[in-house]
């Protein structure tokens, strides 16, 4: 496999799915960057500029049939073009989703493509919330990606004991990393995750710092950054586009605007995955169809009753499962609108 591709985190995988275009003049490229519909892409030949064929906007149900950051594409260009075109997207090993805001919109946002590791950063001053960053856990572990959690702004914590401990009473497992990235303090921390070919991303709510982190780990003043209100530590929509960067240690790292209303685009075993202590517990009730109400030997209210859980929590898992089970409905809903707009279309075509 070609080294420069290998860097940019090209493998197997890609490689097989590439297999059918490999002789037919077409080239694979990696989305870094998407402006007013033109992608912009890494290559064997460089940085090139990039649109969809009409093909594909023809055949496109929906957004997530379109190319995102991250993704890795197939490339037709002539030497007289100034704009390739991108003739196929391969298909994605990992990509961290959200549902598209607004309770009518059902449908898929791609945040990223391809990643390996996603990094949950949180702000440990005002805007700190345990229940958001289950959500995000969700997320990630419906990705298919390697969760980390970064807690930044450890200078300003008035409380970092408790907020450590809270932190840790959820993530089971998932590795926690405390820094102060305006101040360069506890970074050398991430180094080990940004191995060359190995794509990271950052998520989180505005103002968290993760262009800060990031502006820190390359070295230089690459991405603008803003400071949080002071009333209520939000943050402004500094970043305002997805781009996957080129690290000085050969990684790649995806910065995105922040997130402030994080829906869920998943399924009901990431939710139970990320609160699996729950899960456990559910197993221990006496009945398999149990409310967790009035019924006897109910492990959950015994677990309430001797704060091993949290009501908080408790709530929020019934929350997200509330949640997926209206998202599943929908889907169903939608797909079957799709099935009937694509029947339509080859009659179209025959006719």
């Amino acid at each position: 496999m070609d080294p420069t591709l290998v860097a940019l985190g090209w493998d197997a995988f890609f490689q097989n799915y590439f297999e059918e275009f490999k002789n037919k003049g077409f080239f694979p490229a990696r989305i870094f960057k998407e402006e007013r519909n033109i992608y912009y892409v890494y290559s064997i030949y460089g940085e090139l500029k990039a649109k969809v064929t009409g093909k594909i906007m023809y055949n496109a149900e929906t957004r997530n049939e379109f190319p995102a950051v991250g993704d890795w594409v197939v490339i037709q260009s002539k030497v007289c073009d100034e704009i390739a075109s991108i003739v196929s997207i391969l298909p994605r090993k990992t990509v961290f989703s959200r549902k598209i805001v607004g309770d009518n919109l059902i449908e898929e946002q791609i945040i990223a493509a391809n990643i390996d590791t996603t990094f949950i950063v949180v702000g440990l001053d005002g805007d700190f919330n345990v229940r958001r960053v289950e959500r995000y856990l969700t997320l990630v572990r419906s990705s298919g990606s390697q969760p980390i959690i970064v807690l930044n702004k450890t200078d300003i914590s008035t409380n970092l004991t408790q907020q450590i401990k809270s932190i840790e009473s959820i993530a089971f497992g998932v590795p926690i990393y405390m820094l102060s990235a305006v101040h360069n303090l506890g970074l050398e921390q991430l180094h080990c995750h940004f191995s060359s070919g190995k794509t990271s991303v950052l998520v989180g709510s505005s103002g968290v710092g993760k262009s800060t982190i990031i502006n820190s780990i390359i070295g230089s003043n690459l991405l603008k950054t803003s400071p949080v209100r002071e009333d209520d530590s939000k943050g402004r929509h500094t970043t305002t586009r997805r781009e996957l960067i080129k690290l000085p240690s050969g990684g790649l790292i995806i910065d995105t605007p922040g997130i402030r209303e994080l829906q869920l685009w998943a399924n009901a075993d990431d939710v139970d995955e990320a609160f699996s202590d729950i899960e456990n517990l559910i197993r221990q009730c006496r009945f398999k169809d149990c409310k967790h109400d009035t019924e006897p030997d109910c492990a959950i209210k015994a677990a309430l009753v001797n704060d091993l859980l949290d009501y908080s929590r408790f709530e929020n898992y019934l929350k997200l499962q509330k949640e997926i089970s209206y998202l599943e409905k929908k889907q169903r809903q939608k797909e079957k609108i799709i099935e009937k707009t694509k029947r339509k279309k080859i009659k179209i075509k025959k006719d």
